[in-house]
């Protein structure tokens, strides 16, 4: 969409250009102009595509400023992403490690019961035993 309407504010402007330069004369014209505080004799054409000019120039500004002011968003934006993915991933470390600490815990709470424990014969140890 974006490159359409490039491509077609392109065809307008060259088509602008076109015309103004085919009608040069016309443009060049002089004619009387009221500012409403003086009158002037000056070429209607070419003052009229100088405010378009500025016109156009201005539009870009603002445009420009636009463009501009979303890059700068963008840009904090993803600071802010990647500071909290940061913090979320030492959080997460975090817990992992707390995880690992509890189960190395329980695995030594685990052992020493074990140790404890009389040792029980299984059934084949005592018919071993008997037959002796």
């Amino acid at each position: 969409m974006k490159q359409l309407s490039t491509v077609i504010a392109v065809i307008v402007a060259l088509a602008m250009v076109g015309l103004a330069a085919l009608n040069w004369t016309t443009l060049n014209t002089a004619a009387p102009l009221d500012l409403a505080v003086a009158q002037i004799h000056a070429p209607l054409g070419i003052v009229m595509l100088g405010l378009a000019a500025v016109l156009v120039l201005l539009f870009f500004i603002a445009w420009l400023r636009t463009q501009i002011t979303a890059l700068v968003e963008t840009r904090r934006l993803l600071k802010e992403i990647q500071r909290v993915q940061d913090v979320a991933d030492k959080a997460e470390a975090s817990r992992i490690e707390n995880l690992r600490l509890v189960i190395m815990a329980e695995f030594r709470s685990l052992n020493e019961r074990m140790q404890r424990i009389e040792v029980i014969p299984s059934p084949r140890e005592v018919q071993k035993v008997i037959d002796g």
